[in-house]
């Protein structure tokens, strides 16, 4: 927001007060209260009158109540430090994180121990580690959504705290060091699976055997970037690369100057590209973003390598394909790419598919009226689907296609003892939980939950999907929740890898880049490296097909050999 919306929250969030202090139920009236000072000090409110006068509404309201008590206290520590008073605003969180303590649950330990560390910076990496420990203490029994504002418990509660303690563990850490590392790495990752599992609920679990740099191959790379307020930080893995015969982690130089705030701004840039009339507008973001977050490890990259990237949040919407170099090519020019929501849903999946995969397709090509609204007709998913099935208009060829698809349909075909690929060309959309993410059947929607029971059945008879293919997304772009959405769809779906699209292309660029796709996977080539050939051959024909808004709307997910 800008300086002069920062203002008009904070006077909106005061006035507010006047009506909340008319709520019946005391409790909900020091709760309301509580927030609405928050929000006014967040916005820079230097109202110290009416934040005084807030603080005190809020005292009378929640009478005895611990909890109440420390809040009040944490935003009069507040005050004290925009007053610079480090000493009373240090006391004064002492004192909440004293009566939070007394709490049968005490939700918001630690926020109030984060607010001790700004007030004793000398103490900070002591407090922090209280704060991540209070965290996972009371994070198992968070709802997802706040109660009273229905945001993501993850971004209102666990968010700062995780953050706070990855950047003190780093910053305690000496550059290199591979025990620092790993337990840098240990927060994030708890970090990444928190906010993974405030967003799907007990949808997503983890892989049973959790990934480790000796799984990589010698033309494997994993980037792990790390977005700070301050700083980015960039572990990386390579399985071309050991010491003491081992596999690690390593931390390169943090790249400082760059946080947050800009890949934030960066992204928006990016976020243009997945419009039909985009300009030129994302090439410089894209060349920024490929400087801060690529260029330390593009002398391990090269045509046969494949780079598996495990994004931040902030970084879950980038088409990192289309990255552009200091020579304005292409990062998928370079290299295959491939991402995954987590360290722990990171599996490399088996081997290559083989020269004849059981690709089922099940396409919608007519117009879909049900309760959630009108899905348009799809005019070449008909033929997508022949195309990638190697199927002809007489019924021959080696896969199958479904046409104008019914749930039913799905269900009969994943019944059948072999299908290595199921490909569905039809409006999706992924946007967080499974029960807001669902793929559009002629006959009803599909929610991604049902699509996973379906997958999973398949699985307690040993027959895994080596391949889920969703050809016509629609994801919210630039939505972070979204991106994470359609990166855990495979996840969820149960299938080891996924093909997904971040926007809605066209059905001739979908259908070209399919095809050039299945040619690479019946070659023999990795699922990473096939998608790698179809975008690299889109950018070499030129014209109109060679447009990123076209291919790299594309990405892999999971799985990637």
């Amino acid at each position: 927001l800008a300086p002069g919306q920062l203002g008009a929250v904070a006077q909106s969030a005061l006035a507010a007060v006047r009506t909340a202090d008319a709520i019946p139920d005391g409790a909900l009236r020091a709760q309301v209260i509580g927030r609405l000072a928050d929000t006014a000090l967040d916005a820079g409110s230097q109202e110290r009158a009416a934040l005084t006068g807030a603080i005190a509404a809020m005292r009378r309201a929640g009478g005895e109540e611990p909890g109440v008590a420390a809040h009040a206290a944490a935003l009069e520590a507040r005050l004290a430090l925009a007053d610079g008073d480090r000493a009373g605003a240090a006391a004064l969180a002492q004192q909440a994180v004293f009566l939070e303590a007394q709490r049968p649950m005490a939700w918001r330990l630690a926020d109030w121990l984060l607010l001790l560390a700004d007030a004793e910076p000398q103490r900070r990496v002591e407090h922090v580690q209280a704060a991540y420990q209070a965290l996972e203490t009371v994070r198992p029994f968070l709802p997802a959504e706040d109660a009273l504002t229905r945001e993501s418990s993850f971004a209102l509660r666990m968010q700062k705290v995780y953050e706070a303690a990855v950047a003190a563990r780093f910053d305690a850490a000496s550059a290199d060091d591979p025990a620092a590392i790993l337990a840098a790495q240990q927060v994030v990752e708890a970090y990444r699976q928190a906010e993974i599992q405030n967003l799907f609920g007990s949808d997503c679990a983890p892989a049973p055997t959790p990934f480790a740099p000796a799984d990589l191959r010698a033309d494997e790379v994993v980037l792990y970037p790390v977005v700070l307020a301050d700083r980015i930080e960039l572990l990386y893995a390579s399985g071309a690369e050991q010491q003491d015969g081992r596999r690690r982690f390593h931390r390169l130089e943090p790249q400082r100057g760059a946080g947050r705030a800009e890949v934030q701004r960066l992204v928006a840039d990016m976020a243009t590209l997945s419009r039909y009339d985009h300009d030129a507008a994302w090439r410089a973001a894209s060349r920024r973003l490929y400087d801060l977050v690529i260029a330390p490890v593009e002398s391990r990259l090269g045509p046969g390598t494949t780079l598996i990237v495990v994004p931040d949040a902030g970084l879950r919407t980038v088409p990192f394909a289309a990255l552009l170099d200091s020579g304005d090519r292409f990062l998928v020019e370079r290299t295959a790419v491939t991402v995954a929501p987590a360290l722990a849903y990171l599996q490399p999946g088996a081997q290559a598919l083989g020269r004849r995969p059981s690709v089922t397709a099940a396409s919608l090509a007519q117009e879909v009226t049900l309760p959630a609204g009108i899905f348009p007709k799809l005019d070449n998913t008909v033929a997508e689907a022949r195309t990638v099935t190697g199927a002809q208009p007489n019924g021959s060829g080696q896969g199958r296609v479904i046409e104008n698809f019914r749930k039913a349909d799905l269900e009969a075909a994943l019944s059948q003892d072999r299908v290595d690929v199921l490909h569905l060309a039809t409006h999706a959309a992924f946007n967080g939980r499974s029960d807001r993410s669902f793929i559009v059947a002629s006959d009803q929607l599909i929610l991604l939950s049902q699509l996973r029971d379906l997958i999973a059945a398949r699985r307690t008879r040993g027959s895994e999907l080596a391949l889920l293919v969703l050809s016509a997304c629609e994801t919210a772009v630039g939505d972070d929740q979204a991106a994470m959405g359609l990166a855990g769809a495979a996840v969820q779906a149960g299938a080891v890898s996924a093909l997904a699209s971040y926007w809605q292309v066209d059905d001739v660029g979908t259908s070209r880049l399919m095809k050039v796709f299945y040619e690479g996977l019946r070659q023999g080539k990795s699922k990473s490296q096939a998608l790698r050939a179809a975008q690299a051959e889109m950018i070499a024909g030129g014209g109109r097909e060679a447009d990123p808004w076209i291919w790299a709307a594309f990405s892999m997910l999971g799985g990637w050999r």
